[in-house]
């Protein structure tokens, strides 16, 4: 058993992360198949849920077929953005519609909630585990951590339809509306972010290179030194990105990368009391994040703008170098 463990180890990250990904996919494949039939003869919201999962499958298996077999990203990322735009419209109309003709989910007995619940607990920590173990390893990876999300969502969702039946909640119908709406609403979202993710995020455009032309306006980098780096967006919570660079005559030649923030700094007593109020600060968190995404959209122009200041003119983005050496985290304030 231990060498089997061993074995399974030795595989790379990337390796196993599209074995486990496939296997999770068929298998939630065949869970939202199921969904589409149970639904067909008994209850509309579960055949909704059913079609909008096949649709995410759909794009999740353009990702992990499109990272297997190396293939152009460019058309799939299309391909995979369609797709995950069309689950979020489905599944915002179905709901939408939902609300407007009062169509009411069944009602479910404790057996019956009790299985979906778990059903849908299953696919929630499934999606979770891909969401936390995918982390900033290229565009396929990035897309396959999204759809993760997204089936986190759902699942949330599933749950919901399942327990708030059983308990006798009032007024079902329009709670499960509005939070089916919301999450379709976010996966399209989501869906526009994945098309336009090549060009506004720092995947294959961490490394650039740039050339000193006006020494005077520099007071950025001490080019006399080996090394410098700078501060690009500062954030004491999510974590700073910097730009760490290796100097040669005047040429800066350098990588963007992302520090520790506040939450990996926390001692453990602090993490535990955050993770106790977290029905609080999940809110507050969520929201500077927002802010902080929209803060650090498009890096490497933001980058090239803040060096062109300073006397600089770039030279080239250098790709294809090895993602997981490139964004590799810094300590807080680099």
């Amino acid at each position: 058993m231990k060498n089997v463990v061993t074995k399974i180890k030795s595989i790379p990250y990337e390796k196993r992360l599209l074995i486990t990904s496939s296997i999770t996919t068929s298998v939630n494949t065949l869970i939202a198949a199921g969904k589409i039939l149970v639904g067909l003869f008994s209850d509309l919201v579960m055949c909704a849920v059913g079609v909008f999962n096949i649709l995410l499958m759909i794009a999740k298996i353009t990702c992990i077929v499109g990272a297997v077999k190396n293939k152009p990203f460019g058309k799939r990322n299309a391909f995979t953005a369609v797709f995950l735009f069309c689950a979020g419209l489905v599944y915002a109309i179905y709901m939408g519609m939902s609300l407007v003709f009062d169509i009411q989910p069944n009602n479910y007995s404790m057996w019956s909630s009790t299985m979906m619940a778990a059903i849908a607990f299953t696919e929630m920590g499934v999606a979770i585990y891909g969401l936390i173990k995918t982390k900033r390893r290229g565009h396929y990876y990035r897309n396959i951590k999204i759809v993760s999300f997204v089936s986190a969502l759902i699942a949330i969702m599933t749950a919901q339809i399942a327990l708030l039946s059983f308990a006798g909640e009032t007024d079902l119908a329009l709670k499960n509306a509005h939070t089916g709406i919301g999450i379709g609403v976010v996966t399209m979202l989501l869906a526009v972010y994945v098309y336009f993710a090549p060009q506004i995020s720092t995947v294959d455009r961490e490394h650039n290179i740039f050339r000193l032309v006006n020494a005077s306006e520099n007071k950025l980098f001490d080019m006399t030194k080996e090394r410098g780096k700078i501060t690009i967006v500062k954030s004491k919570i999510h974590g700073d990105y910097v730009f760490d660079a290796e100097t040669d005559g005047d040429i800066a030649d350098g990588h963007i990368k992302k520090t520790r923030g506040f939450w990996k700094g926390l001692p453990l007593p602090l993490k535990i009391l955050f993770i106790i109020l977290s029905e609080i600060l999940i809110f507050v968190y969520a929201i500077s994040y927002l802010i902080f995404f929209f803060r650090t959209l498009d890096m490497p122009t933001k980058l090239r703008k803040l060096m062109e200041k300073n006397g600089f003119e770039f030279v080239q983005t250098v790709e294809g170098t090895d993602y997981l050496q490139l964004t590799e985290e810094l300590p807080a304030n680099g």
